[in-house]
């Protein structure tokens, strides 16, 4: 048998890996979804408009800033980017703390309901889309839905971090020069992110709350989500 058979086969085997994975993934990921929008929309919807609130306020004090610096008030322009960096500081712990409890409360659950992957295409910054690219590899690569879960948490609370340390960057540079174009589409882009990281934070916490809801269903319940 010649040499390129033995090194094609863990190539195949992987894909076929990664094939039967996704596939069976289908039928489980509709089910979970009826179960997070019939019973837990409105626990989600309170953490919804909390992570819309913070986008929102971000969002406006950015073009504030900019219509400031269009105005040539550089002053004005500095205080509100500075305000707009201080809405991402400040909402940061929470959603950290909220990741670090969805983690712990994964490893106690029984059945975990998959989440969707962080692409690349989904993120403006560099390290985010460098991230993004990681993050999807492994997801592929990890059967278990509690690993992919915890997998997910990492990726998210390395994304917050990632995101405030560009916008942190872009913020100084601007207190120093005002003027600086390309500093002001990296601060705006780390809000972008910053908000595609908050879509998958809300994702994930439904994601926790339908796992525990059906912690406390029927055995049957179980059964029919895990088809």
């Amino acid at each position: 048998m010649p040499d390129v058979v033995f090194w094609m086969v863990p190539f195949a085997a992987l894909a076929l890996h990664i094939g039967l994975v996704r596939y069976n993934l289908r039928g489980v990921q509709d089910a979970w979804d009826d179960l997070i929008q019939k019973v837990l929309r409105r626990q989600v919807g309170d953490l919804e408009a909390q992570v819309m609130l913070t986008g929102l306020m971000a969002d406006d004090t950015l073009v504030a800033a900019e219509n400031a610096r269009g105005k040539m008030d550089v002053t004005e322009a500095r205080r509100l980017l500075d305000l707009a960096h201080g809405v991402l500081m400040t909402a940061l712990p929470d959603r950290m703390a909220r990741i670090e409890a969805m983690a712990k409360c994964c490893r106690m659950l029984a059945a975990v309901a998959p989440l969707p992957p962080l692409l690349p295409r989904s993120f403006q910054l560099r390290e985010l889309i460098a991230l993004g690219t990681v993050a999807s590899v492994v997801h592929q690569l990890l059967a278990g839905m509690q690993e992919r879960f915890q997998w997910a948490c990492m990726v998210l609370g390395w994304g917050y971090r990632l995101v405030l340390r560009g916008a942190t960057h872009a913020n100084d540079a601007l207190q120093r020069d005002a003027n600086a174009a390309a500093q002001w589409a990296r601060f705006s882009s780390a809000i972008h992110d910053f908000k595609t990281l908050d879509a998958h934070h809300v994702r994930a916490f439904a994601a926790v709350l339908a796992s525990l809801a059906l912690s406390d269903e029927p055995e049957g319940a179980a059964v029919s989500v895990s088809r």
